[in-house]
């Protein structure tokens, strides 16, 4: 993230628009995936500290799998999953 960003910070004039697009993306694709670091290493901390309970309830097999491809329709959209 830092690289794509000085990259475009110090050359961006030089460089072509497919390059300069690539780099953004890149840059915001990696932000997510911090953001999401963050944002998982936050709720385990909050579930150590007891602030938040756990709700344990039944749940079938194929609505963890449906809600799961939900969730993480984005990261997998390039790829089949069957």
């Amino acid at each position: 993230m830092a690289g794509a960003g000085s990259t475009l910070a110090e050359h961006g004039d030089s460089l072509d628009a497919a390059t300069r697009a690539t780099l953004a993306r890149s840059i915001e694709t990696k932000a997510r995936e911090m953001s999401e670091l963050v944002s998982n290493v936050l709720d385990l901390m909050r579930f150590e500290s007891g602030q938040i309970r756990l709700r344990c309830d039944w749940q079938t097999l194929d609505e963890l799998v449906e809600s799961s491809l939900r969730r993480l329709e984005q990261p997998l959209a390039g790829y089949g999953v069957s």
